[in-house]
């Protein structure tokens, strides 16, 4: 009679530890946010002189909330380039403090990352936006934008290219 309990018990016990390693699996495998839509638009900084002039002013006080050039450069004919991307988490466990952070390129003059601090819980949907204000020779330029986020406390990026209007992951999702 003992025997049987035993061994009950240990067959309980690998079904749950094999359920526990499904579940972790799958989780594992549904840890990125997939991307759901993506938008890429360009307009020249004088059809938005009023955001033109409050970043400006925002550099020249040293206030400026993302990244400036050093030195900063004025360009002829600037525009704003803007990346939004439409996330959502599937899986169990939230995806949290997730962010998407433009890689600088040569000709950026000012980069404005989404400051808010974002949770996509699972089965949710979030956006997230980068604007840049650059100089009309890097407008088409291929870009890399950085996802990062936090699951269970760990710490986990991926980049994005940006290649004229379409937004991919790197590894091709």
């Amino acid at each position: 009679m003992m025997r049987r309990t035993l061994n009950a018990a240990a067959a309980i016990a690998v079904a749950m530890t094999m359920t526990a390693l499904a579940l972790l699996l799958y989780e594992y495998a549904h840890a990125v946010p997939k991307i759901v839509s993506s938008s890429v638009a360009s307009r020249p900084a004088s059809e938005l002189s009023e955001l033109y002039e409050q970043w400006q002013l925002l550099r020249e006080k040293q206030i400026f909330p993302g990244i400036a050039a050093e030195p900063y450069v004025e360009a002829e004919d600037p525009l704003f380039w803007e990346a939004t991307v439409r996330l959502k988490k599937e899986g169990f466990l939230p995806a949290e403090w997730i962010a998407l952070e433009a890689i600088p390129l040569e000709g950026d003059l000012m980069i404005m990352q989404d400051a808010r601090p974002s949770v996509l819980n699972s089965g949710t949907q979030g956006e997230l936006t980068v604007k840049i204000l650059c100089s009309r020779e890097v407008k088409d330029s291929a870009r890399t934008l950085k996802l990062s986020y936090y699951i269970l406390g760990q710490k986990m990026t991926k980049n994005l290219i940006v290649n004229g209007t379409s937004v991919k992951l790197e590894d091709g999702r």
